[in-house]
């Protein structure tokens, strides 16, 4: 189909756009606050964040910002873009969708993770697209420097017309319900099934404030 190409092309731009010189130090948007910072394979970190009516999880490759979620203040994911607002993001229609509850995802193994979400880029404004998705957590568990984790998979699927495919994504997820914390690591990406790309975020690490790897723009491993 002829939209494949160019969106994936746009979608690409992942590893390759870069809007600041690199930096030790994950820089902190005003009004946020630093919850934790996850150190990943591959050069990565994420720092996560708390803006009051909203939480924005901050991801590095090698000192420079790339990507940036954005979620309510409950988890439910409301917007994903690069860190320099340009070549792409995707954001939720209020009030469309599901809300993300962790208690519910570790309880009962699966959660729905649905909505309407607008893409816009820089020749694309406002497509909309709905988002058919869940939210699975097996029950394993993992430990990252003394922190247990619940890890999960996200499945999602951003659809021009529901049912029939589209952009597909499968995310792992990590869940601390005690520190109320969730950050998404290693992701693959296709469309209608096609052009399959795998992208390694494996969390080796967390630090919270007051440790020596809080706010870290590079992981204390896995760069050249």
């Amino acid at each position: 189909m002829k939209m494949q190409t160019p969106i994936l092309s746009v979608l690409s731009l992942t590893a390759l756009v870069g809007t600041a010189l690199a930096a030790d130090q994950v820089a902190v948007p005003n009004g946020c606050t630093p919850l934790a910072t996850i150190h990943k394979a591959m050069c990565h970190t994420t720092t996560m964040m708390d803006c009051g009516d909203r939480r924005e999880a901050w991801t590095y490759n090698n000192g420079e910002p790339i990507v940036v979620h954005v979620y309510a203040s409950d988890w439910d994911m409301k917007q994903f873009r690069y860190a320099d607002g340009q070549a792409l993001q995707m954001t939720a229609v209020p009030n469309s969708g599901s809300t993300m509850d962790l208690a519910e995802a570790v309880a009962s193994g699966s959660v729905p993770e649905t909505g309407v979400f607008l893409m816009s880029t820089n020749i694309i404004k406002d497509r909309k697209y709905t988002l058919d998705g869940r939210i699975e957590m097996p029950g394993e568990t993992v430990d990252l420097n003394g922190v247990s984790f619940h890890k999960g998979r996200i499945y999602r699927t951003f659809e021009l017309k529901p049912g029939a495919g589209g952009l597909e994504f499968e995310v792992d997820v990590y869940v601390a319900q005690d520190r109320d914390l969730i950050f998404e690591a290693s992701w693959q990406r296709s469309i209608f099934g096609n052009n399959l790309e795998v992208f390694d975020q494996t969390p080796h690490a967390v630090y919270f404030d007051g440790e020596a790897g809080f706010l870290a723009a590079k992981p204390e491993i896995g760069c050249e």
